[in-house]
């Protein structure tokens, strides 16, 4: 009995795994199929870290095939003019309680030219008020 009533629970976990495993799937597929409905790109940063990570529809954005990871490799590439309003809006984000980071600008496509973006993004603080991560 003792027997059966193990194999029961292996089966109802392997079930179980199935289960979250279908689901993480169907997430992951969701999460794709949306950054590519509306054809931008999106990233994670976890500022702390110095740490991004960035979705293909990103790179292909800039016309790369890579990126190094971090945080320059992007704003590096902001046009000089436009640095300003970024920078402001990084310090209203940073210096203030809220969560949401907005900014229009151009950054530099690898061939050169500038191209136009809207850059929004949900940043999530601990409870001390520290933005440990930015998801956009």
């Amino acid at each position: 009995a003792e027997v059966d009533a193990a194999a029961a629970r292996l089966a109802r976990a392997r079930a179980a795994s199935a289960a979250a495993d279908a689901a993480l799937a169907e997430s992951e597929e969701r999460g794709r199929l949306t950054l590519e409905a509306f054809g931008g790109g999106g990233y994670d940063c976890r500022p702390a870290e110095g740490r991004v990570i960035r979705s293909p529809g990103m790179l292909a954005l800039l016309g790369e095939a890579a990126h190094d990871g971090t945080p320059l490799w992007w704003t590096g590439r902001i046009h000089p003019a436009d640095k300003p309003a970024w920078d402001a809006a990084r310090v209203r984000l940073f210096g203030g309680t809220g969560g949401i980071f907005e900014a229009r600008y151009r950054i530099r496509h690898a061939d050169g030219r500038w191209v136009h973006v809207w850059h929004r993004s949900l940043a999530l603080r601990d409870a001390d008020g520290v933005i440990r991560r930015m998801v956009g």
